[in-house]
């Protein structure tokens, strides 16, 4: 049986030293954007199915890709299912069933309350959330020239 350490599931060899990841949204050029779409939408076309993610439990929503939560959740299990199947497969290992009870399970159930698709399943069609706008406190850049760390309790 293999360690069930994380960093022994990767060849932490074929990692840049520095850098954003390919699946990196927030960093993603035009062209590295669209063939993360293609592999993500072609890996959700295909996990939905297999695993019946249809049901009233465990849903993932044909809009799933219009919910950015769901975006970023769905392509770091896609990430983490592409380490756990595409790495030596001759060699004995438990990252495929690691994969499935420390991150597939989990993650399609935070889908549930957090991906905001409720009201799309429930509608059967996709629903805008109304979100709140949220601008960064103008104070934050003064309050963090005051010094270094974190802010302390006084009472403590």
């Amino acid at each position: 049986m293999t360690s069930t350490d994380p960093d022994d599931l990767y060849d932490l060899d074929d990692v840049p030293a520095s850098g954003p990841s390919r699946w990196a949204w927030r960093h993603a050029d035009p062209g590295t954007a669209a063939a993360l779409w293609l592999d993500l939408i072609d890996w959700v076309n295909w996990i939905v199915p297999r695993y019946e993610l249809t049901g009233e439990a465990a849903t993932i929503p044909p809009c799933w890709y219009r919910h950015p939560v769901a975006v970023e959740e769905l392509t770091a299990l896609m990430s983490a299912w592409q380490a756990a199947y595409h790495g030596k497969p001759q060699a004995p290992r438990d990252d495929l069933i690691t994969w499935h009870d420390r991150w597939f399970w989990p993650s399609i159930d935070r889908l549930q309350t957090r991906a905001g698709w409720r009201s799309c399943i429930d509608g059967n069609s996709h629903q805008e959330r109304k979100l709140r706008r949220w601008t960064p406190d103008p104070h934050m850049t003064s309050f963090v020239a005051q010094g270094p760390g974190p802010p302390h309790d006084p009472t403590v």
